[in-house]
């Protein structure tokens, strides 16, 4: 029987996780704020068989002698890729893109869900006033459109978009209960300053040295590394479907995730009345979960929001106009396939608009699916 599960990943500390941009010039390191989905993966799979005694004497890979069984459970593939051919993840049927959980101390359950919001919103800012720190003084949000304009010289369409203020910051916030619920009906959206990204993800410089190939540090080779812990009351998350019953021997373990190893606690839960209904109200948790949408915007009004990166062999098809920060690269690709081990794809928060009377079409690699990535939920356009 499939079952779905919260499963939570809070740090003891600072945590550290690399990406292909974390080295600048000059030896500075700067974290990603999320782990990557296959890292997740690769910690449910290892915690899996630490806990059911299937490693080797290290700790560190399957012990051979154990593989009818491990195989059973946390499948065939050895190392997780966006386009791997093998999808057979053993029992772990699907997982959703990493999300932040606020649980506040003494509750049983999650408070609530937060995202990165969308590109399409900027900060609205009072004319006047001014924060405690000098800074314009943020009061909500606006959204951003785009409108398509006739060429008559060529005789064709243009877009113009609202593009923010460039004396403005974009928002660095994420997205709760209530703004999701707004969001997506293309409502008013009310700002708390408690989801903003520097509220939650608290940066942390320290003091490194470099090491080379072989793991030995460099004389002299030292850099700045920008490194994180999360606010009291907050951990990552995401919901996990197994299929069948759980291996997992312990509800909470301790876990290792990113290249720098660095130390979380593990917390797994089945998502069982009546405690769903705190999963259910959330529209973006709804989708993931696959309930019933609250809300569901008309066809010819509607948009397309990444939640987690976009990957797959082909772009996306029937679209007007998008709204694309940069490109994301990875380097979970099947080597022997590319000619390269780094890969661009459409980063979350991207937000998509389809052509009038069109139909999205995106058809991502089914292992970045099945691991998280490839998410979208459709919003009301409002314009």
């Amino acid at each position: 029987m499939k079952m779905q599960y919260l499963i939570t990943f809070k740090p003891y500390s600072t945590f550290f996780f690399g990406t292909f941009k974390s080295f600048g010039e000059g030896y500075y390191a700067e974290s990603s704020r999320f782990p990557l989905q296959t890292s997740i993966v690769g910690c449910l799979r290892k915690t899996i068989l630490k806990q059911n005694g299937w490693l080797d004497q290290k700790g560190n890979y399957p012990d051979k002698k154990y593989r009818n069984q491990y195989e059973q459970i946390t499948g065939s593939v050895a190392t997780v890729s966006m386009d791997s051919s093998d999808l057979n993840l053993g029992i772990i049927e699907k997982v959703s893109p990493v999300f932040i959980v606020r649980q506040d101390p003494g509750h049983f359950c999650p408070d609530d869900f937060l995202f990165p919001v969308p590109q399409d919103i900027d900060y609205r800012y009072d004319p006047v006033e001014k924060d405690e720190e000098g800074n314009k003084l943020i009061i909500g949000f606006d959204y951003l459109a785009y409108q398509n304009e006739s060429n008559a010289e060529e005789g064709s369409e243009i877009v113009t978009t609202k593009i923010r203020n460039p004396k403005n910051d974009p928002p660095d916030y994420l997205g709760d209960r209530d703004f999701w619920e707004n969001y997506v009906r293309h409502e008013k959206i009310p700002y708390h300053p408690g989801c903003e990204s520097g509220n939650i993800f608290l940066n942390v410089v320290q003091q490194g040295i470099a090491r080379d190939e072989n793991r030995q540090t460099v004389e002299g080779a030292f850099y700045e590394k920008h490194a994180f812990c999360l606010a009291k009351g907050y951990s990552f998350g995401v919901i996990a479907v197994l299929n069948g019953e759980t291996p997992f021997k312990k509800e909470k373990d301790d876990v290792f995730l990113g290249g720098d190893r660095s130390l979380f606690q593990m917390q797994i839960k089945p998502i069982t009345a009546p405690y769903e209904l705190r999963y259910t109200g959330h529209p973006v948790m709804n989708r993931i979960l696959g309930s019933e949408p609250h809300y569901e915007p008309p066809d010819d009004d509607n948009k397309y929001v990444c939640i987690s990166a976009l990957y797959g062999d082909q772009e996306p098809l029937d679209l007007e106009h998008a709204l694309i920060l940069s490109l994301e690269a990875n380097r979970f690709l099947e080597y022997q396939k590319k000619k390269t081990d780094s890969y661009c794809g459409i980063p979350h928060s991207s937000v998509l608009y389809p052509k009038k009377g069109k139909s999205f079409i995106y058809k991502g690699y089914d292992m970045a699916t099945k691991i998280g990535y490839n998410f979208i939920i459709k919003a009301k356009k409002g314009f």
